[in-house]
């Protein structure tokens, strides 16, 4: 299992399963998803794939802007 695929997989975590994607968020991690220094697999519609992006944020400590997905990376982490 590579490092891409590990990310995959704890993002599919049933923890996560409940957390949406917001139509505020969406120019965000859009914007975060090119700065992730893994690549990303699935689609940017998918909730596996913020959670794969908030996380790779977390390691890397990006700044996030929007209120509810910074309430969604403090629950990830």
């Amino acid at each position: 299992m590579d490092i891409i695929d590990l990310f995959r997989v704890f993002s599919l975590s049933d923890e996560f399963k409940y957390i949406p994607i917001r139509d505020e968020e969406k120019p965000e991690l859009e914007k975060l998803l090119e700065a992730v220094p893994i690549p990303v697999k699935g689609s940017p519609d998918e909730s596996t794939t913020k959670i794969n992006i908030l996380l790779q944020a977390y390691i890397s400590k990006a700044k996030l802007e929007g209120y509810a997905i910074s309430a969604d990376m403090a629950y990830v982490t």
